[in-house]
């Protein structure tokens, strides 16, 4: 039997989840073993310390002499300001669950170490940061994890406010459209155009999409569309905070994955939207006449998302990377890149996640041309060591849930899916052109950026890849490529289903 505080085994750095239970003393079983957990038992304790420190500021107050200066009357006045919200919240607690408090204490308590050591120690590892990661990681989970949750919903507070990740509309305004979409754009130039007159022709009528501070004219775009509203925040995608996901944990990530959870959350509340980047192409079956239509139908029959399946596009040959191109329509991109691997990336399964049934793409040619996932610090030895070393291939997604119904019991659990499993009845697919023109630009911001997960160690393997086709001058063709010419194609191997 182990003994665990506010839903945290001691000695294992195991999540608990909470049941709700009011009772003081909890039996529950964990990877197959019983614990106490003791968290009921701590909440007085916790309400207790809340209501002494909480008397600190009255008792200063009681004690200063105010008649000295005006001096006197300031301090007391901004003791007030600074300690007053936590009094109230004291107050609150009290009469009801005061140990929720602790959440944000511990959260801002996080948020300053981990910080301090992404910062600093991570800059001492260089770009492997994988020791800073894993502090990093201890910090902002193990540490947050000692304090009950739900402090944000307690306080009825917003975590976007409780930390300051601002969020405001730079140009155009929210309508009531039919079908909306919305993203997170840096630097997208090259797909912009024809992005957005493909999915216009698909039916989407209001896009929504924070420009993460472009420098090369994505941002002037964005603002010329009469049908976008452009969001800007002073928190990067790839800054590190602390927020409260909607199950109420205080949690560290990086910041595009909570601004992609807060911009439905803000502006489209009980409504359908589509989740796209800019180099994702989302394609309907056949029988799907539009976006509209394809929302209807999931309304009519209470489906709160559906699945993609997310199918790498490449040209035939590695030298088509150079080809200097600026498409302004999604046929334009086929024209250089219009190959995949004709072959089902997943299977859908009644009332569970879809399971993986193919490699897709990105890891045949990792496969093939021997990437190892390996961390770059390392990277200055040879590849002929690195092909060696005892780690698998770099990992590629396959699966997104891009449209999900954005009500209290529906969100983006991470970057790609849904908090619950998609139906069973349909399968679209979502294009990715991971490797055209810009694919270098790409790579090189998100390594110097270091913005995506795991510092961006995904663009240090493709950047390893592409280097290692260009050495041999390698086509991207596999023994399941095939040449797009139509929706028709992706059904036939499986990549598209609609049963609805």
């Amino acid at each position: 039997m182990e003994l665990i505080t506010g839903g945290r085994i001691q000695g294992t750095g195991s999540i608990m989840a909470r049941t709700g239970i009011n009772s003081a003393l909890q039996i529950r079983s964990v990877a197959g073993r019983y614990c106490l957990d003791l968290s009921e038992i701590f909440r007085p304790v916790q309400a207790f310390l809340l209501a002494l420190f909480a008397m600190v500021p009255l008792l200063v107050l009681r004690r200063s002499p105010v008649e000295a200066s005006g001096h006197g009357i300031a301090l007391n006045r901004s003791i007030l300001i600074i300690t007053g919200p936590l009094i109230m919240a004291c107050g609150i607690g009290l009469a009801g669950d005061a140990g929720r408090l602790w959440d944000y204490i511990a959260a801002l308590f996080s948020d300053n170490v981990v910080g301090f050591l992404s910062e600093y120690v991570g800059s001492y590892f260089g770009d492997a940061g994988s020791l800073s990661d894993d502090i990093v990681g201890f910090l902002s989970k193990d540490i947050t994890g000692y304090f009950p949750p739900d402090m944000a919903s307690w306080l009825g507070i917003n975590s976007f406010v409780l930390f300051g990740v601002n969020l405001e509309i730079r140009s155009g305004k929210i309508k009531d459209a039919r079908v909306t979409l919305y993203g997170i754009f840096r630097n997208e130039m090259f797909f912009v155009a024809s992005f957005f007159d493909h999915y216009r022709r698909l039916g989407v009528d209001q896009f929504i999409i924070l420009d993460d501070q472009s420098e090369d004219g994505t941002f002037e775009f964005l603002c010329e569309q009469k049908d976008c509203v452009v969001l800007a925040s002073e928190a990067r995608f790839g800054d590190q905070i602390t927020f409260f996901d909607e199950r109420g944990e205080a949690k560290r990530a990086r910041a595009g994955t909570f601004l992609k959870k807060l911009i439905p959350q803000k502006f489209l509340k009980g409504k359908y939207a589509i989740y796209a980047d800019a180099d994702e192409f989302l394609l309907l079956p056949h029988n799907v006449r539009t976006a509209t239509w394809l929302l209807e139908a999931l309304e009519e029959r209470r489906i709160p998302c559906i699945a993609a399946s997310l199918v790498d596009f490449y040209p035939k040959h590695v030298s088509d990377l150079r080809l200097e191109v600026y498409p302004k329509s999604f046929e334009e991109l086929l024209d250089v890149y219009s190959y995949f691997d004709g072959a089902p990336l997943l299977e859908l399964r009644e009332g569970a996640w879809p399971q993986r049934i193919y490699e897709g793409a990105s890891i045949r040619l990792f496969r093939e041309h021997g990437i190892k996932d390996v961390p770059t610090f390392l990277s200055a030895l040879p590849e002929c060591v690195l092909q060696h070393l005892p780690v698998p291939s770099p990992r590629a997604a396959w699966l997104k849930t891009p449209i999900i119904k954005w009500d209290p019991y529906f969100w983006l659990d991470g970057s790609h899916n849904a908090n619950v499993p998609p139906t069973d009845k349909a399968l679209i697919t979502m294009v990715h052109f991971k490797f055209t023109y810009d694919s270098n630009r790409r790579i090189e911001q998100a390594m110097a950026l270091k913005s995506h997960s795991r510092n961006g160690l995904k663009y240090f393997q493709y950047h390893r890849l592409l280097k290692a086709m260009e050495r041999t001058g390698s086509e991207f063709l596999g023994p399941k490529t095939l040449r797009f010419s139509g929706t028709h194609d992706l059904e036939r191997v499986g990549l598209m289903k609609w049963a609805l």
